[in-house]
């Protein structure tokens, strides 16, 4: 059984705030996915490169890289849809938090986190 989750980066540009956000299909729960990104994703370095992957299957401490799945893994990499040659698997944009949280109901997701400079991540339940 899976827990889906909606990963965000807030994009402050001026007054204006957009948002990039990826899908994760599994453990999406705090202790899960939001255990994983306060753990090793702290910088916006590493968001923005964990969000240029695009969709994943599952977070883990490192990134991973783009390749298919018939190379060998490491255990502690992400695994991108993208990997497995699935196609349309880039992040989604946001003009307004309204317009994120649709993208996480769209998606089906439990949870969405979202990394805001200098505040860190939140982490809300998606209502239905």
């Amino acid at each position: 059984m899976s827990t889906r989750s909606r990963i965000a980066i807030a994009i402050k540009n001026g007054k204006q705030t957009t948002y990039k956000s990826i899908y994760c299909h599994l453990d999406g729960y705090p202790e899960g996915v939001g255990e994983m990104l306060t753990t090793f994703y702290t910088t916006r370095r590493k968001i923005k490169k964990l969000i240029k992957r695009g969709n994943l299957s599952v977070l883990n401490r490192q990134t991973g890289s783009n390749c298919r799945l018939g190379r060998l893994f490491s255990k502690d990499a992400s695994v991108a849809y993208r990997d497995r040659g699935d196609k349309n698997t880039n992040a989604l944009e946001a003009t307004s938090i309204e317009q994120l949280r649709e993208q996480a109901r769209h998606y089906f997701a439990e949870y969405l986190y979202i990394w805001n400079d200098g505040l860190g991540w939140q982490c809300e339940a998606v209502k239905w």
